[in-house]
């Protein structure tokens, strides 16, 4: 039996998030196969464990979920193990490491670097392929090169604004990609840091709002259409059925419609055209090539349907991980339960060589 460390929580905005797939993956661990125990990191990056996984006395009373996983967070107990990364005495001894972390410092490359020189084994993407994906400026430019279809964009330097307005930036977004705009910080996840302006005055607003966190910014045409977003699991022929995503409240897909009560209707699959879908498979899996990606991605596009014309989005290298999340969803509609997919993400990445 393999013994599954489970990472989730980490340094991000997403942390909570990060506390429900590993929840969520924590719990349908095949006990068969799997023995599993969680690894919590703090949002200052550390880590803690418990000692005593081996025999099962980790488990909180009322059984394990997001909530639990945060109070102990905030008081751990005296018989778990901690350490603060990079700087480990000992990592915690596991035969594979499941990433359930979102964001920076769990999707960004450097986790799995670190694990990588570590010689640890986990799941998803290594290094090379999680640093393009996080990167949206860097996965624009590897969708034109492979010709993926994506919006006209303009990448902002921040560190221009310190000589000249951030009205000089507004100008040149008007000029090269015109309003609407969508503001981007290129390695948020989760839709923070993402801002649809309408206005000139929006624009300005949301370039100096977000450029406060970022040496870079991602202005991109915004794209009204019909959302959806695209899995691909490896070993499957083509990349799973799209789900279509519509927003109840918000122009796009924000943090609130993915996660607050009553948020986006997701509808898997997606209500498109057989042409339509074909297309997205064929790009999402494109899109998880070219950024380098193993084992499991998901990209999101825009249909146009009067103009029959697709685009790109993002692409993300640890989506979301829980029951009801996009990526599952659609593994159960092509006959993969949410307990199979977390075996099946486990053994392929196990070996899938990096």
């Amino acid at each position: 039996m393999q013994r599954v460390a489970v990472l989730m929580g980490g340094i991000s905005p997403e942390h909570p998030v990060s506390l429900a797939s590993g929840c969520g993956i924590l719990a349908q661990l095949d006990p068969k196969l799997f023995q599993g125990f969680p690894v919590l990191i703090s949002r200052d990056n550390e880590w803690m464990w418990p000692a005593a996984a081996i025999d099962g006395k980790w488990i909180p009373p009322g059984g394990w979920d997001a909530a639990m996983a945060a109070e102990i967070l905030k008081d751990p107990p005296v018989t778990w193990a901690r350490a603060r990364f990079p700087r480990f005495n000992a990592l915690p001894s596991a035969d594979a490491y499941f990433i359930g972390l979102h964001g920076v410092g769990g999707e960004d490359g450097r986790l799995q670097g670190f694990l990588e020189m570590a010689g640890q084994p986990f799941t998803g993407s290594g290094g090379l392929g999680s640093a393009l994906a996080m990167d949206k400026i860097l996965s624009k430019q590897l969708y034109a090169l492979h010709g993926i279809p994506t919006a006209k964009w303009v990448v902002l330097d921040t560190a221009e604004w310190t000589q000249r307005e951030v009205a000089a930036a507004a100008d040149r977004v008007e000029k090269e990609i015109g309003l609407p705009a969508v503001v981007k910080h290129p390695t948020g996840g989760s839709s923070i840091g993402v801002a649809v302006a309408r206005t000139r005055e929006a624009l300005i607003a949301a370039l100096a709002e977000i450029g406060k966190e970022t040496p870079r910014l991602l202005a991109e045409a915004f794209v009204a259409g019909r959302e959806s977003s695209c899995g691909v699991l490896e070993g499957f022929a083509t990349a799973l059925s799209p789900t279509e995503i519509r927003p109840r409240k918000d122009a796009f897909f924000s943090f609130e419609e993915k996660y607050a009560k009553g948020g986006a209707e997701e509808i898997t699959p997606a209500e498109f055209p057989p042409a339509v879908i074909e297309r997205i498979q064929k790009f999402a899996r494109q899109a998880h090539q070219a950024l380098r990606l193993s084992v499991y991605s998901r990209t999101d596009f825009i249909w146009v349907p009067d103009k029959d014309e697709l685009f790109a989005l993002e692409t993300n290298n640890l989506p979301g991980f829980t029951p009801t999340s996009l990526l599952p969803q659609q593994a159960a509609h092509a006959g993969l339960s949410y307990r199979d997919l977390v075996t099946k993400v486990i053994e392929q990445s196990l070996s899938t060589p990096r």
